[in-house]
């Protein structure tokens, strides 16, 4: 049985390696937005992708785990998107729950 990239990015025990090898060499944004709502994937990971799947990465079931280790999260999502005008739709357009941007 042949496991696609789809499946192996939507596993929560998919390891963060090839979790990043399925972003580097898939395009597919079905298999991006999977990795980018996958609890093992990293700061590093979700900053790469948040340009193209920015709902996911937000809603990421470790987020709030991600931002202890790194609090600055949020300035780097920020930084991370190239267009001023699609930052504050990003980031205005849906709820952050009980985080503060």
């Amino acid at each position: 049985m042949n496991i696609t990239a789809e499946e192996l990015a939507k596993d929560p025990n998919t390891a963060i390696d090839i979790l990043r090898e399925i972003a580097k060499t898939n395009k597919d944004s079905v298999v991006l937005a999977a990795v980018a709502e996958n609890p093992n994937a990293d700061a590093e990971l979700l900053i790469e992708l948040f340009e193209n799947c920015p709902y996911q990465v937000l809603n990421n079931p470790a987020i709030e785990l991600i931002l202890i280790e790194y609090p600055d999260l949020f300035e780097r999502l920020d930084r991370a998107t190239p267009v001023f005008e699609s930052r504050q739709t990003t980031f205005n357009s849906f709820r952050l729950g009980c985080f503060q941007y």
